[in-house]
């Protein structure tokens, strides 16, 4: 790239020679310096309409047109970049299907345990036979377990199948859910002592041999 000169005797900024009188000078049309037309390589004078660039600003303004090529090509060709910002688009596509799939992984999980705590809700019925009493008792722990039942829950798992005389037992119990406990003590000292279980099994034959004989 040629050099500006400090020229003190005119003002072409290519030489130190002073302006030339018979002549012209030329004007930049980007930067305003002035120079001799041979300085400049100028076979003619530039028309008012033409553009004239100095070397230095010819220079620059062929830098700037590389450089807005070189974006274009960026932004139209398969370049490492684009491959890049691809690859990055496609990795975050994939992790939010992802997250999607474990969200509905999550609601069927949460729709297995809903079904199968609903199986588990169900209780058989009992009126307060001391023969029924154990496995009401056991059938009560057991799904209260796997269900992970609550006081709440279980009072009202205890209001849908208590009837008859084990309902009357503990009907002043049955207001609070905090009595749950209560309620299973209550029923296990009326109906299930060994004593009333045998009691049972006895009446069984005498009520089948006075209906024979009715």
């Amino acid at each position: 790239m040629s050099k500006f000169v400090d020229n003190q005797n005119g003002h072409c900024r290519l030489c130190s020679d002073p302006d030339d009188k018979d002549s012209y000078m030329v004007e930049c049309s980007e930067c305003d310096r002035w120079f001799h037309p041979s300085c400049a390589k100028l076979i003619k004078k530039p028309t008012p309409e033409e553009i004239f660039l100095c070397v230095k600003c010819k220079l620059i303004d062929n830098e700037i047109k590389r450089l807005n090529q070189a974006a274009k090509a960026v932004a139209t060709n398969p370049t490492e970049a684009f491959f890049e910002r691809m690859i990055n688009g496609q990795q975050r596509a994939v992790g939010e299907i992802t997250k999607a799939l474990q969200g509905i992984k999550i609601k069927n999980e949460d729709w297995t345990i809903y079904l199968k705590r609903q199986a588990l809700m169900r209780l058989p019925k009992f009126g307060g036979s001391a023969k029924e009493w154990p496995n009401f008792r056991t059938a009560f722990i057991q799904r209260t377990q796997e269900g992970a039942f609550n006081n709440v829950e279980n009072l009202n798992r205890l209001q849908q199948v208590l009837y008859g005389a084990a309902a009357k037992s503990v009907r002043q119990l049955m207001v609070d859910s905090n009595n749950v406990p209560d309620i299973l003590t209550r029923l296990e000292e009326h109906f299930g002592r060994p004593d009333q279980v045998y009691k049972e099994l006895l009446t069984d034959p005498m009520r089948i041999r006075k209906d024979s004989k009715a």
